[in-house]
């Protein structure tokens, strides 16, 4: 607190203490010691409209709180620049690949559930993304990629499986844990046990079990929006001709 009143935006930014405290992901702090979910999440920028949650469960009242360290600095992004978003982007980069959303207006109460979904999730939102685009392409013949700089030539089943058999035994897990998630066999509340599951019940290999499922595309897509990913996005940033 003493050194957001001290220090100017990149100064503050800059303090070891402030990328340190940055660095921590969202998982760390949305779940218990043995992975449980945080129950009410409370938003700092929007406390008075999420306090009454705690009140409520608490049995007395808070209001009013002081407010400490009022400013009217305005909109921070003016204050951003280069070096500012590369210190962000170094320090919370585990946030960032999994698009966790900096405002909870969307994940209040219960919901937190779904962001602590996300921030679980074993794999990159890329590499799903990749399997994605390349089980497509491999139904329909296309190849989203053939002149985007990335790949020539047709996709096949065997560069696909390949894919998936190079994929760790987490990311394997996670991978069929999304698939499952899209295809309603689990909630998004249920990743960790789908993850749990999904390397306990392996008795295939992962790329044989998943390809053999005709929309895997579809359920994978539909899994990461449950999450709280877009599939768009990634896919998007994948495709995007370099």
């Amino acid at each position: 607190m003493r050194l957001a009143k001290a220090a100017g935006f990149a100064d503050f930014l800059r303090d070891p203490m402030t990328q340190a405290q940055l660095a921590v992901p969202a998982r760390h702090y949305l779940t218990g010691p043995q992975g449980e979910a945080a129950g009410l999440c409370l938003r700092v920028e929007h406390l008075g409209d999420d306090l009454p949650q705690l009140e409520t469960r608490l049995g007395f009242p808070l209001h009013p709180l002081p407010h400490e360290n009022r400013s009217d600095h305005g909109d921070w992004r003016a204050a951003n620049d280069a070096e500012t978003a590369g210190i962000v982007a170094r320090a919370a980069a585990e946030d960032i690949a999994l698009r966790i959303p900096i405002d909870l207006g969307a994940h209040r109460g219960d919901k937190c559930k779904e962001t602590r979904g996300a921030a679980m999730l074993e794999i990159s939102p890329d590499k799903i993304a990749h399997v994605i685009i390349r089980a497509r392409e491999y139904d329909s013949g296309v190849n989203p990629w053939a002149h985007s700089g990335h790949r020539t030539g047709h996709g096949t089943q065997a560069e696909l499986a390949e894919f998936i058999a190079g994929l760790n035994e987490d990311e394997q897990a996670s991978l069929v844990a999304v698939m499952w998630i899209g295809r309603d066999t689990y909630g998004p509340e249920d990743l960790d046990e789908a993850i749990q599951t999904a390397k306990a019940e392996r008795s295939a290999p992962t790329e044989d079990y998943l390809m053999g499922e005709p929309q895997l595309a579809d359920y994978l897509e539909a899994g990461m929006e449950a999450l709280g990913i877009s599939p768009e996005e990634v896919e998007d940033d994948l495709q995007r001709p370099v």
